[in-house]
This record gives C-alpha cells, structure tokens and sequence, in this order.
C-alpha cells in the first residue's frame, strides 16, 4: 500500500506560506462531446446494444398497372459494447489531514476528479483510433512512411470521403456536466487534433479562426480552434500521437523522435460516427472519500490513520460506422524552427 505522508505532501511554512494553490495544467476534453451517449440503466447487465436500421435499395422499376409488386425486406445492424471498470485512489495519513494548512482532501478531489475525465476521454480516443479509413499525409502507403504535415488535398479527401458514404454533418453538442443534454449548432463535421498540428492547420488557405466566426456563440468549445470548408476543428493534448513512428527524415523543420517522424492523428467524423456509454443517468464517475475517523470497525486501520480518496466509471466507447469515420496520419511542423 502507498500511503502519501508528509514526505509527499510536505507541511508548508506557514508564516512565508501563500494560500492560493497553484492551478493545474489541464488538457481539454472534447471526445466524449460528440459520441452518441447513452446511459445503460443499472442492474441492466454490463453490455449495449446499438441497432441500426440500413438503407433500403431505390426503387427505380416501374410499376406495372393492377399488379402488385413483390415487397422488399429491411435489415439491421447491431453493435454491442461492454461497460469496463476503471478507477484510481489516493491514501492519505492522519497527519497531513490534521497539520497541513491546505484543504487536502478538497483539493485531492478536484486532482482526482481531473484524472477521470481524461481518463475517460483518452479511452474514447484509443477506440476512435481503431477505425480503418486512414489517410496517410503526402499519399504514402503507412504510417512508417509518413513524413508530410497535413495538406488541404488531406482534408479535400476527407471531407468527400465521408460524403461518399452519406455522413451525417453534426448538429448538436452534448452539454458538459449536464448528463446528456444537448444544445444544437451549425451543421459541420468535427475534427480532433493535438495542438503540434493545429498549428499546421491554422495555416491553410481557407483556414477561418474562431476569432472571425460571424458569433461568438457558434463556438462550440473553448478548445475549438476554427473551420475549413465542412470541417470544424478542436485541439487536445489528450490525442495520442506515435513518437518516432514514421519515415526517417533529415528535415528539422518537423517534429521527430530518433531521427524519425513523430506521426499525428487527425481524427474527423460525421453524426453517430460512434458511442460513449455510462452506467446510469447522469454523472458516470463516482468519487468515494473514506476519512480516517470514519467506519470503526475497519480492522485494517485501527488506528485510523488514513483516508481515502478515489474514483471509479464504469464507461465503454464504441464506433458505430466506421464508415462515418476518418482519420489523417500526418508529421507536424517544429515550432522552434518555423
């Protein structure tokens, strides 16, 4: 057992000691926005079932007059997705609780509460990354060949390649920390990048920042960074790239690990592209606080001499139409030399 003392969380010097804390570099959750959410009631199992009604073929033959046609049939698609556990917790001794001049066990919670959220978001990015629609940035044939930054063809490619496949443009957002709540916005596809290529984005001709949106309330999120042709894009440094994934490369002007292109995923979908699943109606994460006064019959601390402070969700991410789903490889430019 880890158990965070003074050592840890070391007593300030109360005479030279400031008491605004210093606030935490967060990276802006956006994933778990635009999913299809849905809540799976408890006591319901473990496991969803989303159901898709597919298109039916046009009927381009001519009726015959006073004949009756042969009727056609309908199918569905079905897509399961398991709710998995995750969590995390803190223990705290009795002497940081009782000394220290910070309120540890607030500030604990609102750290662990941050933890969670990406978290969850991070999971949702792993899933989105298995869709098989890839763009490899300069029309190479994979990822270990990737040494470009992203180009408006890229982009060209993605829009019409989602249009080819009759995606949905999104038109509405779910609403942070309001269970599942929407509000509408402009129709648009949305794509999610890290902020290394962001900035190559926000370099293409065409590029409209959010600064010149005609609104101010047409931006959907603080992370939102603005619009090329159908795509609106958003920034998070919670979106994975592979460090040294790509093709070896002699241009500093791109970002590399090893002498190899660190390689980026640009990620861009249309409406009900894929599903985020909660357990319950509301707030998916729990955080448990366990004081060191509290249950007295607990034989493992007698002495009470800890808490605990932790968090658990039981959530699960799932495409839904890989065909709805893009997803650009690229190289990033380095900043520092451009």
């Amino acid at each position: 057992m880890t158990v965070n003392t003074t050592t840890q969380i070391p007593l300030p010097v109360q005479e030279f000691y400031e008491r605004t804390l210093l606030e935490r570099a967060l990276p802006r959750l956006v994933a778990k926005k635009f999913g299809q959410n849905r809540p799976l009631k408890t006591k319901s199992g473990d496991t969803i079932k989303f159901r898709r009604y597919n298109a039916l073929p046009l009927a381009t033959t001519p009726l015959q007059e006073g004949v009756t046609p042969t009727g056609g049939t309908a199918s569905v698609t079905d897509i399961t997705a398991q709710l998995e556990l995750y969590g995390y917790y803190l223990t705290i001794s009795d002497k940081v609780t009782l000394m220290s001049v910070d309120p540890v066990i607030t500030e604990l919670v609102e750290v662990l509460g941050e933890q969670a959220g990406q978290t969850l978001d991070l999971v949702t990015y792993n899933v989105l990354l298995a869709g098989t629609n890839v763009i490899y940035a300069g029309g190479v044939a994979g990822r270990s060949s990737v040494k470009d930054i992203i180009t408006a063809a890229d982009l060209e490619l993605a829009i019409r390649t989602l249009k080819r496949q009759n995606a949905r443009k999104i038109t509405e957002v779910v609403k942070a920390s309001t269970g599942f709540n929407t509000y509408p916005i402009k129709p648009a596809y949305i794509g999610i990048c890290h902020p290394d290529v962001a900035r190559d984005i926000a370099k293409l001709p065409g590029f409209i920042p959010v600064e010149r949106y005609a609104m101010v309330t047409d931006v959907i999120d603080e992370a939102e960074i603005g619009a090329w042709q159908d795509i609106r894009f958003l920034e998070s440094t919670l979106v994975p790239k592979w460090a040294g994934a790509g093709a070896s490369i002699t241009n500093e002007d791109v970002l590399a690990t090893s002498g190899k292109a660190d390689v980026y995923p640009v990620i861009i979908f249309g409406a009900d592209a894929y599903g985020c699943v909660h357990l319950g109606n509301k707030d998916d994460v729990d955080i448990i606080i366990k004081t060191s006064d509290g249950d007295v019959y607990d034989r493992s601390d007698p002495l009470n001499q800890r808490s605990t402070i932790g968090w658990k969700a039981y959530y699960t991410a799932v495409i839904l139409n890989d065909a709805w789903l893009v997803r650009i490889e690229c190289a990033a430019t380095n900043s520092g030399r451009t």
